[in-house]
């Protein structure tokens, strides 16, 4: 382009100052450009146009259109210079562009019609000029609209500059929320922040819900407390001593919190365990057994002295001990997640509250708190055993509770009363989110001391019972409808509730037990020493369902069946020798050896336990019973019969193996009857004189009599051989209770007593005169038995007692008929 040809477009644009660059880089030849275009068409007169400023020559039409001049076209023509169609396209879709925002603009500011005019043409002017320019150096709209509207463009570079300040300080903002002012605290801080704002107290009730074989499912009532404020004050610092940034961060996180609606606790697996002494930690003493003096007390009073699981109580540190062997995991719990409603926060007002109790807000803040446990032994149950009898000897049960991890996570007030208990992580509650893992409490238990003796009343009192016949297809003898019936069992009892009033639930298993005699440890035994036993099985008895109602006794209804020895049931009078006589329907014998007939066999050590226990109790002396939980039967044996009472439910495993454990001596009473043998009278008696030459063979030297002697006492009557006897029910008896003996008693020795002589032939004489004589008996008798439900027996001691009128002629009973003894 020669000079004259760019101060000609150099002159075109210095006409117009908002299209600087539109003719800068032009590439046309021509030497004139006209400076101005027409709108319109071409004015009929050249005067017109001159008076218009406008170059009478130029075609407005062909300028509007986008045409050129001829010389540009010309020039155009050249092929190193020439443009495609589409680039032709293209620029006349710039032109418009530039047009419309010229005309836009224009508009807005107002003019002459012959300034706006002269403006198109200018645009006009600048898009035929730029068509007839290079591709390669034609400038975009972009620079039109620049160079056109520099302050707009200004202003748009300003709004664009300050939204992406205001998004680059909220990112800013953001990182520095979620990296610094939550950020999680250290393990130490986070275990600080949960002690000090997380306050458990209770329980104050545990329920048992259910027993299976996945454990034991118990429901504890108590109280859980939050103090917010100290959270923050742990977490983000005091107010009054935060810097400025660190108090918008802590009312942000405030009004966070403000969102909320409670919490969700997250505990999972805990453990009971050993405590490991090599580790220093703080022991909380508990006390959830409580002692006698307040075991009256009420639930609130004893629930204010009772602090489960806290996480944050203080307690004493204790000496560490060496441990003898490695600490062992003893039960297991699994804890459902616990929701807490979260408590306003304080006031600014209320900050100058007293802070000599950590926990004095979350005391304010106590709400009910029911926790749902499911517990298991993992530990086996003799383990769990030797812990429990070493805890009772020191007095004391000192525990370590294990906690995988415990997470508190926020809740928004909407996903609380929607139910929604997992919680969101991107609401605004969510990015509240502590946790902390590896959690380890010691805790103690007082034991209470048991009483300086051999009872345990204290543990297990049994109240009273009853024996009543119970019949069986399962005790069968062909040889006796005596074997039709069994000898059943009901007891009443009160064991001690350890909990006290805290324990509820119910029980829905017939547990069973087994009560046993200790057998005499002496050599005669007929046992080797090794397969020699220490007691034998007396009666299986089970408990009905229990039902705990937080009462400091638990009522015991057990029910069940005596279990004759081995070889008691099924052996008949023939295959021993006996002679023995029965009612049928009696149910039981009494029967002795004939004087003639061969001795019988000795008792087992079984059958001598139970005869021996049989007598006392008939006299009224208490007796000492082995109570031993669990089935004493194995499983398929033919004595565990579904049908008799005593067997018990199927229980869980691990309910069984912890259920026999228990091997606890109590007290069995006698019975109150002690007169079992009364109202003797004797008809018919004849004294004659008999060497009796087997008084000196008895082996047995007599028993010492009491002393002092009755006032009237002469003689004793000590027979050497048993007689035969036997049983019926009154027939005088209206209730059909009372039964009669009736036995014969011949040539029975009567031996006169040293320094009685007068006595005796005082009471001779009034037989042989028919005076009579009011003769009374007092001593001791013994006898053999079979019952279908207890077996051969040999009772001894049995008391006898009676008066009746002898000899009298004329009145009483002179007949030849047997004598009765009722």
């Amino acid at each position: 382009m020669s000079g004259e040809e760019r101060r000609s477009a150099d002159g075109a644009a210095s006409d117009s100052s908002e299209v600087p660059s539109a003719t800068h880089n032009t590439t046309t030849t021509t030497s004139s450009v006209p400076s101005k275009l027409r709108h319109g068409r071409k004015p009929m007169y050249d005067s017109d146009a001159s008076a218009d400023g406008l170059d009478p020559a130029v075609d407005d039409e062909e300028l509007e259109r986008g045409g050129a001049p001829a010389e540009a076209q010309a020039h155009e023509a050249d092929p190193l210079l020439r443009t495609s169609n589409s680039r032709r396209q293209s620029g006349g879709l710039f032109a418009n562009v530039s047009q419309r925002w010229s005309d836009f603009f224009h508009s807005q500011t107002g003019g002459r019609g012959s300034v706006r005019r002269g403006k198109r043409r200018d645009l006009g002017s600048a898009t035929s000029a730029r068509r007839v320019s290079s591709g390669s150096n034609s400038p975009s709209s972009f620079a039109v609209f620049r160079a056109n509207h520099p302050a707009l463009l200004r202003a748009l570079w300003v709004l664009l500059g300050l939204i992406a300040a205001v998004i680059l300080l909220i990112v800013v903002a953001l990182v520095h929320l979620f990296t610094v002012t939550l950020k999680a605290p250290d393990a130490d801080a986070q275990a600080q922040i949960l002690d000090q704002s997380l306050l458990v107290k209770g329980p104050d009730a545990v329920s048992l819900l259910n027993i299976s074989d996945a454990g034991l499912l118990v429901r504890i009532d108590g109280r859980l407390g939050i103090d917010p404020d100290t959270a923050l004050d742990l977490w983000l610092g005091q107010r009054t001593e935060a810097s400025w940034w660190s108090r918008k961060d802590r009312s942000i996180v405030e009004w966070a919190l403000g969102k909320m609606g409670g919490v969700r606790v997250e505990v999972g697996q805990l453990q009971f365990a050993e405590p490991d002494w090599a580790l220093d930690l703080e022991e909380k003493y508990l006390d959830l057994i409580p002692s006698d003096s307040k075991r009256h007390s009420s639930s609130d009073a004893l629930s204010k002295s009772a602090e489960l699981i806290t996480f944050g109580l203080d307690g004493r540190s204790v000496r560490s001990k060496p441990n003898t062997h490695p600490p062992q995991d003893l039960m297991s719990f699994h804890i459902d997640p616990i929701i807490v409603p979260f408590p306003q926060l304080r006031s600014r007002l209320d900050e100058s509250q007293s802070r000599d109790n950590k926990t004095h807000r979350a005391h304010q803040e106590l709400r009910p708190l029911n926790l749902t446990l499911l517990l298991k032994p993992v530990s086996p149950a003799p383990y769990l055993m030797e812990v429990a009898k070493a805890a009772i000897k020191q007095r004391k049960a000192t525990l370590d509770i294990k906690v995988a991890s415990l997470n508190v996570r926020g809740l928004g007030k909407r996903e609380l009363n929607r139910g929604d208990v997992k919680g969101g992580r991107w609401n605004v509650p969510g990015w509240i989110n502590l946790g902390q893992g590896d959690i380890r409490k010691r805790i103690s238990q007082r034991v209470p001391k048991l009483k300086d003796s051999n009872s345990t009343s204290d543990l297990l009192d049994l109240q009273r019972y009853e024996f009543f016949e119970i019949g069986s297809e399962a005790i069968k003898d062909a040889a006796s409808v005596l074997a039709s019936r069994a000898l059943g069992i009901k007891a009443f009892a009160k064991a001690k509730n350890p909990l006290g009033d805290l324990l509820h639930g119910h029980v829905r298993y017939n547990l069973p037990f087994g009560a046993f005699l200790p057998l005499p440890k002496t050599e005669s035994t007929g046992l080797s020493s090794a397969g020699q036993e220490d007691a034998t099985l007396l009666a299986v008895i089970a408990s009905d369902p229990l039902e705990l109602t937080g009462a400091p006794n638990i009522s015991l209804s057990l029910q069940g069946r005596v279990v004759p020895p081995a070889d008691g049931i099924g052996e008949s009078a023939e295959t021993s020798g006996d002679a023995y006589t029965s009612v049928p329907g009696a149910g039981q014998a009494a029967f002795g050896v004939a004087e003639d007939g061969p001795a019988r066999t000795a008792e087992t050590p079984a059958q001598a336990a139970l005869s021996n226990f049989l007598s006392r109790f008939l006299r009224g002396d208490p007796n000492t019973v082995l109570v031993r939980g669990g089935s004493p039967f194995a499983e398929g044996d033919p004595q565990n019969d579904p049908t008799l009472p005593g067997g018990g439910s199927r229980l869980p495993e691990w309910l069984d193996g912890a259920l026999r454990l228990l091997d606890l001596p109590i007290n069995f009473p006698g019975s109150k009857v002690t007169d079992l043998i009364k109202n003797v009278t004797i008809n018919d008696l004849k004294i004659t004189p008999h060497p009796f030459e087997k008084e000196k063979l008895d082996p047995e030297p007599p028993e010492p009599l009491p002393s002092p002697l009755p006032k009237h006492a002469f003689g004793r009557v000590r027979p050497h051989n048993y007689t035969e006897a036997k049983t019926y029910i009154d027939p005088t008896d209206p209730k059909k209770q009372r039964k009669l003996l009736r036995s014969e008693l011949k040539d029975v020795p009567i031996t006169v007593l040293d320094g009685r002589g007068k006595e005796f032939r005082a009471y001779t004489w009034k037989l042989v005169t028919g005076e009579g004589a009011l003769t009374g008996i007092e001593g001791k008798a013994k006898a053999k038995i079979w019952n279908s439900g207890l077996g051969h027996l040999t009772l001894q001691n049995l008391p006898v007692k009676g008066a009746f009128m002898v000899g009298k002629r004329g009145g009483g009973d002179d007949d030849d008929d047997d004598d009765d003894l009722s």
